[in-house]
């Protein structure tokens, strides 16, 4: 069916990753893919993220509309969609199987699932950067049994209990992802395959910043004002 799926992506300065992402989408076996809408929602890029994303526009039908700090990208990419779906991916992912998509609408739609996350494998790390998204995809696989979470690298909504809850909190700088997705009711979630992504992350923020960080979003991720990262805005902003 068309309209089936909205897959929304932030992004700011991102032409290094963007066409990786993109080329793995095309790649999937998601029967439903030529009447999904890709929307990226550029946070004034200065480098040449939209003119690659445009590319893709033979091959998909795509839009581009303003973003801003990550949330706010989200949300206005959300309200371009009118399907029944949405999947929001970070631009420097990448989708791990070729039947990604596929399994995790068909999962969410067999179980009447609100919200599919996916675990998240890192492509180019050492031990360190392979070690701690493996310790974060253990505790989001153990939040399961209590208040469940996803990552912002993969969130696969269904569009109206994602405008019932009113969308990722525009006011919290880091973690709305996890304050958003662990409103959903246990029964109501579910995780789907995985997603690679780069070591970056930590190589930006560094190490120990960026492990406190994870570790605050595991600890509070029920309080809607436990982090304000100034280096999250100077990105985004």
């Amino acid at each position: 069916m068309e309209n089936e799926l909205t897959i929304v992506i932030p992004a700011k300065n991102e032409e290094e990753r963007i066409r990786i992402l993109m080329e793995s989408i095309l790649r999937q076996d998601y029967e439903n893919l030529s009447g999904t809408k890709v929307i990226l929602a550029d946070a004034q890029s200065t480098d040449r993220t939209r003119e690659i994303f445009a590319e893709f526009g033979k091959g998909i039908n795509t839009e581009t509309v303003e973003g801003g700090p990550v949330a706010t990208g989200r949300n206005n990419g959300a309200m371009r969609a009118k399907s029944e779906f949405i999947l929001f991916l970070d631009a420097d992912v990448a989708l791990g199987k070729d039947d990604t998509l596929r399994k995790a609408v068909s999962l969410a739609k067999r179980k009447n699932l609100d919200c599919v996350g996916a675990y998240v494998r890192c492509e180019n790390g050492n031990f360190l950067d392979r070690l701690l998204y493996a310790t974060n995809n253990l505790f989001q696989f153990l939040s399961r049994f209590v208040s469940p979470f996803a990552t912002g690298m993969f969130m696969l909504f269904r569009k109206n209990a994602f405008d019932a809850l009113g969308g990722f909190d525009e006011k919290t700088l880091f973690g709305e992802d996890y304050l958003l997705s662990s409103r959903i009711p246990k029964k109501k979630f579910g995780m789907a395959s995985f997603v690679y992504t780069t070591n970056r992350r930590f190589k930006k923020t560094g190490y120990l910043k960026m492990i406190r960080m994870m570790a605050k979003n595991i600890i509070h991720f029920k309080n809607s004002d436990y982090i304000q990262s100034r280096d999250y805005r100077e990105y985004w902003d």
